[in-house]
């Protein structure tokens, strides 16, 4: 029994994806700090990132929006 060349092409192109998704899985498998980094590399590369939300003032402005931050930066508060 012969095979169509359709059937051909899309058996190698799977064999091809298969072999792909191996390769990697065990690339990572070996190496998994090539994705996941530690949690010091992290900080130092973005050690400038603060969070800052604020709540109060809903009736002014839009709750954790600059409009909002900034009413509060106001002289009547004080920001810690």
């Amino acid at each position: 029994m012969a095979l169509s060349v359709g059937v051909v092409i899309m058996l190698v192109v799977v064999a091809g994806l298969a072999a792909g998704y191996l390769a990697a899985s065990l690339l990572l498998l070996r190496h998994p700090h090539l994705l996941h980094r530690k949690e010091t590399e992290r900080r130092r590369r973005f050690p400038q990132c603060v969070h800052i939300s604020h709540r109060g003032g809903a009736g002014e402005a839009y709750e954790n929006t600059m409009v909002c931050i900034k009413n509060y930066e106001k002289p009547l508060h004080d920001i810690n």
